[in-house]
């Protein structure tokens, strides 16, 4: 599953919205978390492996990012659990790029990003590392590696 976030960004542009982070951060913010809610129900009854390139827990991190309370994202984030394994990309500034979308530096998503880790940990995660290689070597190393049997 996409990243919400840029989909929310690209859809609040098109209509000429004010849910982006440089107009309204708070709705952004509950653009994504009501994204995230719905595509994890829609999965609820699907058989196999569904991978989101962003939980309901990021949300948090997003929320950090402001400075934004965000108590409703925690009990989100404890209400619509994931895989108790979860892959982590780890911050990599080789490859690290902004686009229209993607407009934070990358010393903001370091933070971020660490924040993220800490946010999953406290949720009892287990944060499984993606290794710095290229896109093909981290899919065959999730699929070596997932608690899933993606391979069925």
């Amino acid at each position: 599953m996409d990243e919400p976030a840029r989909q929310i960004i690209s859809e609040q542009r098109a209509i000429g919205g004010s849910g982006v982070s440089d107009k309204n951060p708070a709705l952004f913010i509950e653009l994504m978390l009501s994204r995230a809610i719905a595509r994890y129900q829609d999965i609820q009854d699907t058989s196999g492996a569904v991978i989101f390139d962003r939980g309901v827990a990021d949300n948090i991190a997003y929320a950090a990012l402001y400075n934004l309370p965000f108590d409703h994202g925690w009990a989100a984030a404890k209400l619509y659990r994931s895989n108790p394994k979860v892959f982590f990309a780890p911050n990599w500034q080789d490859i690290y790029a902004t686009d229209e979308e993607r407009k934070l530096t990358f010393e903001a998503s370091a933070i971020m990003g660490d924040n993220l880790r800490s946010i999953y940990t406290k949720l009892g995660y287990e944060i499984i590392d993606l290794p710095l290689s290229r896109p093909e070597d981290r899919l065959q190393f999730i699929l070596d590696k997932s608690p899933l049997s993606l391979l069925d």
